[in-house]
C-alpha cells in the first residue's frame, strides 16, 4: 500500500490523514510507529554532500496527514546554509495548506562507542 502512495505520479511528499491510518491498521502499529518506520523513507530524499550525515524527518500535521521531511545541503558552503530535517518537514506541510503540526519524528545519530569517538 505504501508503495502506490509513494510511486505515485502525484506525490508530494505528503501521506493523506486517511491513507496514513490505513497504512498504521495495515503494519498493526500506531500512527507514531508509522512515522518512525517511514523516517527510512524520507531519509532516502536527504541531500548531504558536506557533512554525509543523512537525516529523514516526519512530521504530522493537525489534519492527521502526514509530511516528510530531509536534510539538504549545499556543496562548497557551510552548513549554515543547509536546510534541517524540521524545516524541509515542516515546509512541507505549510506548502500543502497545513494548519500546524501535533508531532514531529527525526532519525538518531548514530551510535558510536567511546572507544571510537577517542581514537
Amino acid at each position: 500500500m505504501l508503495d502506490a502512495v509513494v510511486h505515485s505520479s502525484d506525490f508530494s511528499g505528503r501521506v493523506p490523514a486517511n491513507t496514513v491510518q490505513e497504512l498504521a491498521n495495515a503494519e498493526a502499529t500506531t500512527v507514531s510507529g508509522l512515522m518512525v518506520r517511514l523516517l527510512a523513507l524520507a531519509r532516502t530524499y536527504s541531500l548531504a554532500p558536506v557533512s554525509n550525515y543523512h537525516v529523514g524527518t516526519v512530521a504530522r500535521g493537525l489534519s492527521g496527514s502526514v509530511y516528510l521531511g530531509m536534510n539538504l545541503e549545499i556543496p562548497h558552503h557551510s552548513l549554515g546554509f543547509s536546510i534541517h530535517g524540521e524545516q524541509a518537514a515542516l515546509s512541507n506541510a505549510y506548502m500543502h495548506g497545513e494548519g500546524g503540526v501535533s508531532t514531529i519524528a527525526v532519525t538518531a545519530c548514530a551510535v558510536r562507542s567511546l572507544s571510537a569517538i577517542h581514537e
